[in-house]
């Protein structure tokens, strides 16, 4: 897996936010997950949100999937990943802002009634050659 440059919202003991963050770079080189659990929320770098695009690759035997987001003002700047424990998927979901949003308000996106906005995602297959 590869991820773009982040850093991850720190957990307490109980799984909740704790407003803090450190730079994590597990990823950003690309590496196998192996049997790692992974149930983070990896906001990306303000670089990375300026760009316009983020994309996480995953490679495998059959090729490799990236997932792209659109990254902005008011966009996806944040990567929620999972790895059950039965390792038979992963979620990558992503998120507006990091966690716990409704109450710290950072990154927060307010649609007042009658307005509308529009996010962008989506991915790419590319199977390895025969």
């Amino acid at each position: 897996m590869t991820l773009p440059e982040n850093s991850l919202a720190l957990l307490d003991k109980a799984d909740l936010p704790t407003g803090n963050f450190k730079e994590d770079t597990r990823f950003t080189a690309g590496r196998k997950i192996g049997d790692e659990f992974i149930n983070d929320c990896f906001c990306l770098a303000q670089g990375v949100q300026n760009s316009g695009r983020a994309t996480v690759s995953l490679q495998g035997f059959a090729g490799r999937i990236d997932i792209w987001q659109k990254t902005g003002n008011e966009q996806y700047n944040a990567i929620q990943i999972y790895t059950p424990p039965d390792r038979m998927s992963i979620a990558i979901e992503p998120m507006t802002s990091e966690p716990d949003a409704l109450n710290h308000h950072r990154g927060l996106i307010v649609i007042p009634p009658g307005e509308t906005r529009s996010f962008e995602f989506g991915l790419t297959f590319n199977a390895k050659s025969a």
